[in-house]
């Protein structure tokens, strides 16, 4: 294919209409959700700061009383100031350890939902992200987008990892079907025959290919033979991405 400098210019366009949708309709999504979590986060804290107030509260109830008990008794002498002092020490240390417990539960729980939230605001933003980019990939799959994706699936093929390749050898043995390369566009017959080229050099033998089309890939291609599948099109690559946001 020629480069021509209205290509070019027209490549660097697109690119930058891509950059600014995916500020506007991505970035400032994902903004808004990092400031409702630090929002949270914050309504955490200051509710943290609130059990420990009560907790102070509490002991400085607890303590004043356990001094007005003690007043009452050293009033009234009836009981033995060592005696006096051991229980004074045994419901301070009750006292300790009910706040030590208090504290430990709310820092658990203020722990435990600052997780769920997290989780929440990672899962939101992913599905977030994942309906603007079907919404964007409706918008820009086309015939150039697909015949860059199938140049890039074409310098791909001979990389393939041999146990891949191994599995695709294999099912094609094990099928009468020719292989099926679907794709969203109708693809021209130069590309047809790269693509039929590329395949029967890597496995080293003449295929049978059945071309066809299924407007649902968006672009880009899909082949498959028996349970072999090759997935080089933006909607699977979209499914896997919700599959990876429902999945967070």
């Amino acid at each position: 294919m020629e480069l021509t400098w209205t290509t070019l210019l027209l490549e660097i366009l697109n690119f930058l209409i891509l950059i600014w949708l995916l500020k506007r309709f991505f970035y400032q999504p994902v903004l808004r959700a990092i400031q409702r979590r630090q929002a949270r986060l914050e309504a955490t804290r200051e509710e943290a700061e609130r059990l420990r107030r009560e907790a102070g509260e509490m002991r400085d109830r607890y303590q004043a009383r356990l001094e007005e008990w003690a007043a009452e008794q050293h009033q009234a002498r009836e009981t033995p100031r060592a005696e006096l002092r051991t229980e004074r020490e045994r419901l301070t240390q009750a006292l300790m350890r009910n706040l030590e417990d208090e504290k430990r539960k709310a820092g658990v729980l203020a722990a435990r939902e600052q997780r769920e939230r997290e989780r929440h605001l990672q899962r939101e933003a992913l599905r977030e992200a994942g309906r603007f980019l079907s919404r964007l990939l409706q918008r820009v799959a086309g015939p150039e987008v697909e015949q860059r994706l199938i140049g890039i699936l074409l310098d791909e093929l001979p990389a393939l990892p041999a146990e891949r390749i191994a599995a695709l050898k294999t099912a094609i043995g094990e099928t009468d079907q020719p292989l099926q390369v679907s794709s969203a566009w109708p693809v021209e017959e130069k590309l047809r025959r790269a693509v039929r080229d590329v395949l029967e050099t890597i496995l080293g033998r003449t295929l049978r290919i059945e071309f066809t089309q299924d407007p649902d890939l968006l672009a880009g291609l899909r082949i498959t033979a028996g349970p072999w599948i090759l997935q080089a099109n933006l909607a699977d690559e979209l499914r896997a991405f919700t599959e990876l946001a429902h999945g967070a």
